[in-house]
């Protein structure tokens, strides 16, 4: 499955990478505090760690942790591709890496997004509420606008057209790619990339409960949707870029709908 790839890239695609450090980058609203839980299931305390709120304020301790033990087997958290590639941390690392992601309609993951924000008590949530009372005013902030897009391609971005880069980035340098409307599926893609026992399942997490003031992504008018669907116009073409290919992926892995079929039946893991 190397589409868009090149020589200097090799497709990750049907791939296992049980021998390579996992690299599960958790884009904000997309699932990835289910796969946090299954993280710390899967790996020992002192084979993983996880990077939040983001890679500039972990730095220090991720490196110290890494350093104190040889190595590390995997990493999750808040963090853009590119992350193996810093010279405080590359010295830690198996040759490569491999990359895992979940990603999420835009829209709705806009929605999501806003709705924590503004239900927060967080200081600097509050100061963006304060700034963009209103969903589609929120559309004017960074994270409302290709954040997704943004995470994928890293910083700084290749010089290719974006379109292209996404392309190449999810083809070729992904071991895996799961989407948040279809988790579990997701969950098993993922765990047969990296050799996952997979003995329990989780359902989603940190999903907001219905309140007074939440919106509700069903209740909104198509002018507004489709307002954020154009300032997420990259995340869009990832999103499907993803989606399309995504039963492939799946079908490309031995014994899927088995192994899907057993993680339904698992039992589930508690909190």
């Amino acid at each position: 499955m190397g589409m868009g790839c090149t020589t200097r890239r090799l497709p990750f695609f049907g791939r296992r990478s049980a021998g390579a450090a996992a690299f599960l980058m958790h884009i904000p609203k997309t699932a990835g505090t289910s796969l946090l839980a299954l993280v710390e299931r899967e790996y020992d305390r002192d084979d993983h760690c996880a990077i939040y709120p983001g890679w500039p304020e972990a730095r220090g301790d991720v490196v110290g942790f890494a350093a104190s033990r040889g190595g590390i087997r995997a990493v999750i958290g808040h963090f853009a591709y590119g992350l193996h590639e810093d010279p405080s941390l590359r010295p830690l690392l198996p040759p490569r890496p491999a990359y895992a992601t979940i990603l999420r309609d835009p829209a709705r993951r806009v929605v999501s997004l806003y709705n924590y924000v503004a239900a927060s008590d967080l200081p600097a949530h509050r100061a963006i509420v304060a700034d963009h009372p209103t969903l589609e005013g929120f559309l004017d902030h960074p994270w409302a606008r290709d954040a997704q897009a943004a995470f994928l391609l890293g910083d700084p971005p290749p010089a290719e057209e974006p379109e292209a880069a996404l392309v190449a980035r999810l083809a070729c340098d992904f071991a895996a790619v799961g989407l948040a409307e279809r988790f579990d599926e997701s969950v098993v893609l993922i765990a047969s990339t990296f050799g996952w026992r997979l003995d329990r399942r989780v359902a989603p997490r940190n999903v907001g409960r219905p309140s007074p003031g939440r919106l509700r992504f069903e209740d909104l008018d198509d002018r507004l949707v489709g307002r954020i669907r154009e300032a997420n116009r990259l995340d869009q073409f990832a999103h499907n870029f993803a989606r399309d290919g995504f039963d492939a992926r799946c079908a490309a892995v031995p014994g899927f709908r088995r192994r899907l079929e057993r993680y339904r039946r698992a039992p589930a893991l508690s909190d």
